[in-house]
């Protein structure tokens, strides 16, 4: 960002602790990393709001709690019964219409309950 629009450090927007704001909400669980660089370029175009209140305005807190996550893939799975039956038969890629589904509702509802590297939903 700074190369991009000739800042240097003493213009910079965002603030050491702004940025320091930013990193205790991945560090707690409550942004992605994702949502933290989508949250770092909110907080350089508004430099005056804090990294909790952007997450906040931009959707993008991360689900933790473990039965909210549960109670969403149980969701997807009743939703994509066809997809589940497919799965259990042995065709993998049929989990993929299932992850998808509950990626959509985490974009519907503007939050994330998993991120990469998370293990898929339990089928049953």
């Amino acid at each position: 960002m700074r190369n991009e629009k000739g800042l240097t450090y003493t213009n910079f927007p965002i603030r050491p602790p702004a940025l320091a704001g930013l990193l205790a909400l991945v560090k707690g669980g409550k942004a992605s990393v994702g949502a933290a660089r989508q949250v770092f370029d909110a907080m350089a175009a508004n430099p005056n709001k804090t990294a909790a209140a952007l997450l906040a305005e931009l959707g993008l807190e991360q689900v933790s709690d473990p039965a909210a996550i549960e109670a969403a893939c149980r969701e997807a799975l009743d939703a994509n019964a066809k997809a589940v039956a497919e799965y259990r038969a042995g065709k993998e890629k049929a989990l993929g219409a299932v992850v998808g589904a509950s990626h959509e509702e985490d974009r519907r509802e503007g939050q994330s309950r998993h991120g990469p590297g998370d293990p898929p939903p339990p089928l049953g």
